[in-house]
């Protein structure tokens, strides 16, 4: 449809425009949750969770098994959002709690590890093939006066979960108490220990609320997608670290941003590909591009700040592990 109307009018709508945005929006929905999660993570526990795109694929899979049980979409995916919550906080007590200042390489590779557990467990119990929800999608609606053609429940519901899940956050993470000890303690640990905090609960209740994103989110791609697979969340994993560091690392606008500019960014470059004749597969090459030149030109992102000289750049966290398995090695 696309295609055919592109060719009708020689390129110069601007409907196809239009329709390639809102494809943007939609392709945003599907990393932010998982962006802010990492971002979470990486400001208070300081480090990179390689596993993060598993735990989606964890919760997508928890609500297809909750959905054939409950023959609903909408409390599966509520009771998986529990079981996900539960493993990222089991995860935090016996791993990461006990990989305390052992600097930045061990947990970082230690989540290489559970990402490989979670992926290779996903695959023996449930197997290797694509499953699928069982969904019947609509037709497609027509908005804005046929400008915009989209599936109900394939792009607005993940759209309206996504931005509901994220003013949620935000919410929590300005307003509440939980939030300014969370804030707290990424920007100063010892600091907000001394003042009082709980940072042992604030670690518990981080690694919860990250599998909550991450479960919500990994619901919602499964449902967009409209097939789940055993490595369907850790393909989006270069996509969300690429909106965290784009955004700015540190900084939860930062990784709602950053999703925005990545999302938009791969769906125009495909309407490039329309234009041009490039191949449309280079559109996965997108956000690492994105991520790349970030690094290279402004390592803090659009709106990241460094937090309290804690957290320091992807780039230096990344060469100290390899550095470090090199010493392992030889």
């Amino acid at each position: 449809m696309l295609n055919s109307r592109w060719r009708e009018d020689g390129g110069r709508s601007a409907w196809v425009v239009v329709q390639f945005l809102f494809n943007g929006l939609v392709q945003a929905s599907l990393v932010i949750l998982g962006a802010i999660g990492i971002n979470l993570l990486y400001g208070v526990k300081k480090f990179a969770n390689f596993a993060h795109g598993d735990m989606m694929t964890l919760g997508a899979y928890f609500t297809l098994v909750f959905f054939g049980l409950t023959h609903d979409l909408v409390v599966g995916a509520f009771y998986a959002v529990f079981v996900v919550a539960l493993v990222g906080l089991t995860q935090e007590i016996l791993i990461y709690a006990q990989l305390e200042n052992r600097g930045p390489v061990a947990p970082l590779v230690a989540s290489i590890g559970v990402a490989l557990v979670l992926q290779n467990s996903i695959t023996f119990w449930f197997g290797p093939a694509f499953l699928s929800f069982g969904i019947r999608y609509p037709d497609n609606w027509v908005l804005l006066g046929g400008a915009i053609s989209t599936n109900p429940i394939r792009d607005l519901v993940p759209m309206a979960v996504a931005a509901s899940a994220t003013a949620a956050t935000v919410v929590l993470l300005k307003y509440t108490k939980l939030g300014k000890a969370m804030r707290a303690t990424a920007d100063n640990r010892d600091l907000a220990r001394v003042s009082g905090v709980n940072t042992r609960f604030v670690y518990w209740m981080t690694w919860i609320l990250a599998g909550v994103l991450a479960s919500l989110s990994g619901s919602i791609l499964g449902v967009a997608a409209g097939a789940l697979g055993p490595s369907m969340g850790a393909t989006l994993l270069l996509t969300m670290f690429a909106a965290v560091i784009v955004g700015g690392i540190g900084s939860t606008w930062g990784a709602i941003l950053g999703s925005l500019v990545v999302g938009l960014a791969q769906s125009l470059f495909f309407l490039f590909s329309l234009l041009t004749g490039v191949d449309p597969r280079w559109q996965l090459a997108v956000p690492f591009a994105l991520l790349v030149a970030t690094l290279l030109v402004k390592p803090t992102g659009l709106v990241g700040r460094p937090i309290g000289g804690e957290i320091r750049p992807l780039r230096i966290e990344i060469a100290e592990m390899l550095k470090g398995i090199r010493r392992g090695l030889f």
